[in-house]
């Protein structure tokens, strides 16, 4: 294992970001008592029992923001705790304890608005109904809709059915007893990986490693590990109707003989197609032949796939779909390319200096480093910029076509 405290020590910034980290493997049976967990523990606690006592212990003990997320980690989940406090500089009292403030932080933690052994009745029927109106809203939108429905075509390896839109059913049977004993189990038994991040003093420092010690077994993980999807042998096309004013069309590549090393190709090909510096997608779709509202592109390094997304008008279909076909034999095209490669190296070199002034972007990098999720921002720059636009035309031919989705809206447009 790991050091499970970690610290990044800058005084270029007026706050200290801690992230209490406790990973846990993915199952889909899990998938909807994680969900209702991060909608349960953000606004009490048993020493602060309603919202507005806790909203004054934030105050009280210095804390700017708290947040609590569940995130996909390869093989993991990851439920993180975030405190966003203030540094000494600019605290009005120039001796605060900051035992004070990690004591309310182990006690937000290990301390939920809960009974012995079982969340409160009303509580967790509040998280089911947020829930299932979250899921509800995700429906309406077409945007969310066509994703959802895209993981599910494209994914071979069943990756994503611990997707929450899956498992609306099950809501409603999970009790707050079994909810609990599943707190217990993932975070409430565990000691977290702690990533501090700040004008962090040594007394500080020691003052986490103390409070989150021995006492508790140290959360674990599986290693990161890419799980490709594999591109299918023929091309699987999906067309439907949907109650919306919009329609939207979704072409999915997925890379042959994916590896780790193509990640920096990915991003890549996502700012040609995307980036304002080229303006490849706009181009075409839009300022070209007007077939599109929209036009985006995203992709899956964990899974290697790379996905071409426009809203278009309805008429427009066919032609939008082999303009996107288009694009990507251009793509192919030396010349096409070399001066609109070299424009994305620059702007990336440019992003890097930016990122070096940005908390978040540290922290990430950091974490990055730590999980071996992808290349740290240096280093992902400096392959950048010795890719040739021959070996990205390689890259290029080693997309397959996997799957087209195209949803209609049958609502006027």
């Amino acid at each position: 294992m790991k050091e499970e405290f970690n610290s990044i020590k800058t005084e270029s910034f007026r706050k200290i970001i801690l992230d209490f980290i406790f990973p846990c493997h993915r199952s889909e049976d899990y998938s909807v008592y994680g969900n209702l967990l991060v909608r349960l523990l953000t606004k009490k606690t048993n020493q602060y029992k309603t919202e507005e006592e806790f909203s004054n212990a934030l105050i009280e003990n210095y804390v700017m923001d708290f947040s609590l997320s569940k995130m996909n980690c390869g093989e993991n989940w990851f439920y993180m705790y975030r405190f966003i406090i203030a540094d000494n500089a600019i605290l009005k009292d120039s001796q605060y304890d900051y035992q004070k403030t990690i004591s309310f932080i182990m006690d937000t933690i290990y301390n939920p608005y809960a009974l012995s052994d079982s969340f409160y009745l009303e509580e967790v029927e509040n998280a089911k109904n947020r829930l299932e109106n979250f899921i509800e809203s995700g429906f309406k939108n077409i945007n969310s809709y066509a994703s959802i429905r895209m993981e599910g075509l494209i994914d071979d390896c069943h990756y994503f059915s611990d997707s929450i839109y899956k498992h609306k059913k099950d809501i409603q049977a999970i009790t707050g007893k079994e909810l609990y004993s599943y707190y217990k189990e993932v975070i409430g038994s565990k000691r977290p990986l702690v990533f501090a991040s700040g004008n962090i003093e040594d007394s500080f420092a020691d003052l986490l490693k103390q409070s989150f010690g021995e006492s508790r077994e140290c959360s674990s993980y599986i290693p990161y590990q890419i799980k490709p999807f594999l591109p299918r042998e023929g091309v699987n096309l999906i067309e439907e109707t949907g109650t919306y004013n919009q329609s939207i069309l979704k072409v999915v590549y997925k890379i042959k003989d994916y590896k780790q090393e193509d990640a920096v190709y990915l991003s890549l090909l996502h700012f040609l197609l995307s980036s304002q510096s080229t303006r490849i997608l706009q181009e075409f779709l839009r300022d070209r032949d007007k077939l599109v509202y929209t036009a985006s592109s995203s992709f899956n390094v964990y899974h290697g796939f790379f996905v071409v997304h426009a809203q278009i008008y309805r008429e427009k279909y066919e032609v939008a779909k082999k303009t996107i076909f288009e694009i990507m034999e251009c793509l192919q095209d030396v010349s096409f390319l070399s001066s609109k490669i070299e424009s994305i190296k620059e702007r990336e070199r440019i992003n890097l200096e930016r990122q070096k002034d940005s908390f978040t972007s540290l922290i990430n990098n950091f974490k990055i480093v730590y999980f071996h999720t992808g290349y740290p921002l240096n280093e992902e720059y400096e392959i950048l910029k010795k890719i040739t636009p021959e070996e990205f035309v390689a890259f290029v031919k080693r997309l397959k076509l996997d799957t087209i989705y195209y949803l209609e809206g049958s609502k006027d447009e």
